[in-house]
């Protein structure tokens, strides 16, 4: 059995391959993909930004939504035809360890988890059963956009009713972190981006100001409404240019930068030791922090329950085929979480 598949190939060259499927260990799933999401780390996996890549060729994908095929035998989570979500972060059940396609006789690697492919062999420990009725664009962003985000407003950082808060970069992440933000009842939530189609986008989910970055000294803005600061800083773009902005933003004694945004594996940036001095912190966040068996289950309940809004961010859908396509809107600012469907077949 074969599936489509898009394979990193060399760096920052992405093509589209019939891969020839391996037979499932008693450990993993066969899972037909409906919708797979597109983030920045896939951006600069590819573009070669994580450092060397001694796996290529290699698949790609961490979130998707579909439904199970066919089990392993030992599985137990799920069962065939489930509809499922599909995540870079482990849960509950079995590891069945990295598995490798092949095309014309050459091994094409893949880890425990690939979605951008018709079909995909995943681990138990990466699948969680979703409600039937829920809707199959929308969830594949359960597998890492909308945990990363809503688990490091409230895993990491613990963000309380009343808060001013700066979320820096207004991407996928960004935009769903303003969400969360709204949700638990923020007072002043400001979005800082270089593109006003996504500035409007934060403010239609709930930022009260935004600040082009190109245009406007972001710092100064947020002194301006708070004077003594902000509560927390939500750095989400990756751009460690604006890292030292992000703490400067915080208040004394309690203030909180949030890093979630990935950068260049070769930058820093310079650190004011007396801000950390006058109280302030610096954390970073893994995925959100997330207990998937525990946390998932209220994320997809929010979801389904529409407190969760993914609209504007799946608003643009990708043939599997148009993938460097969505790359490049993706780098250039036009499509925010670029999503790509698998046809039925």
């Amino acid at each position: 059995m074969k599936t489509k598949a898009a394979v990193l190939t060399s760096t920052k060259q992405v093509d589209i391959l019939d891969l020839e499927i391996p037979k499932l260990s008693d450990e993993q799933v066969l899972v037909k993909i409906a919708y797979s999401g597109l983030c920045r780390t896939q951006l600069m996996e590819i573009n070669g930004l994580k450092g060397p890549d001694k796996y290529i060729p290699h698949c790609l994908g961490h979130e998707a939504s579909g439904y199970v095929v066919e089990t392993g035998a030992k599985i137990t989570k799920i069962k065939t035809g489930d509809p499922v979500v599909l995540s870079w972060m482990k849960g509950s059940g079995l590891e069945g360890g990295a598995s490798s396609y092949k095309y014309l006789n050459q091994k094409v690697n893949a880890g425990s988890i690939t979605t951008f492919m018709n079909y995909a062999v995943i681990s138990e420990n990466r699948i969680f059963p979703i409600p039937r009725q829920t809707n199959m664009i929308n969830a594949c962003l359960l597998g890492c956009v909308i945990p990363t985000a809503y688990g490091a407003v409230i895993n990491t950082a613990g963000v309380k009713q009343g808060s001013n808060v700066a979320v820096w970069g207004c991407g996928g992440i960004g935009l769903m972190i303003i969400q969360a933000l709204k949700f638990l009842g923020c007072k002043n939530i400001f979005a800082i981006d270089l593109f006003e189609n996504k500035l409007s986008l934060a403010s239609k989910l709930g930022a009260t100001q935004t600040i082009n970055g190109s245009t406007a000294n972001s710092l100064e803005e947020i002194l301006k409404s708070v004077p003594n600061g902000i509560d927390y800083s939500f750095e989400s773009s990756g751009s460690t240019s604006v890292m030292p902005d992000a703490l400067s933003a915080t208040k004394k004694q309690g203030g909180k930068l949030i890093i979630i945004g990935n950068t260049d594996y070769r930058e820093s940036f310079n650190l004011q030791i007396s801000l950390l001095n006058d109280g302030r912190q610096i954390l970073g966040s893994w995925g959100g922090d997330n207990k998937p068996d525990h946390h998932f289950p209220r994320y997809i309940k929010w979801l389904g329950d529409g407190e969760i809004n993914v609209n504007e961010l799946n608003s643009m859908l990708y043939r599997l085929e148009d993938i460097n396509l969505a790359i490049e809107n993706m780098e250039t600012g036009k499509a925010v979480r670029p999503i790509f469907y698998m046809p039925n077949e």
